[in-house]
């Protein structure tokens, strides 16, 4: 029989090795979602009109995406229901949207300050960047897009 102290350590080892696992699972486990957006051209004018975004939840856990939001260069945050009761993305599943470039988004409040960043959020409250969302609205911005012209379907 060992001694205990040699048992208390085989104890700690295996305590320490199921807490390790047990973490490594979890975060494993948890919703992974990734997002990019892409200048979508005007097929009439030839110029960049919407930001089309596509986001694949790649985590094992669903999760609820409730908000497309904004940050607008006075430093302020907007956001934009995606739907009533939010869009449930399983493992696998993705999610996709467009918006123009004279919609409600691209500005925000009374002095109008221009939309800088783009991100998604979920149902807890996380935020998920979109990869190429501040250079794709810089495009969208400076474009010649004529008002009045329709930007997306």
């Amino acid at each position: 029989m060992p001694d205990p102290t040699t048992l208390s350590l085989i104890a700690l080892a295996v305590s320490t090795l199921s807490l390790c696992l047990g973490l490594y699972l979890a975060w494993r486990d948890r919703a992974q979602l990734k997002a990019k957006c892409f200048p979508r051209e005007h097929d009439r004018t030839d110029e960049y009109s919407s930001i089309f975004i596509t986001a694949t939840n790649h985590g094992r856990r669903s999760v609820i995406l409730r908000w497309l939001g904004g940050i607008y260069a006075d430093g302020s945050k907007g956001r934009i229901a995606i739907s009533t009761d939010g869009v449930k993305l399983q493992e696998g599943e993705f999610y996709e949207t467009e918006f123009g470039k004279f919609d409600g988004i691209m500005v925000n409040g009374g002095d109008m300050s221009p939309l800088v960043d783009i991100f998604l959020e979920d149902s807890a409250g996380r935020h998920y960047k979109i990869e190429g969302g501040r250079a794709n609205i810089k495009l969208i911005s400076q474009s010649k897009h004529p008002l009045g012209v329709r930007t997306h379907g």
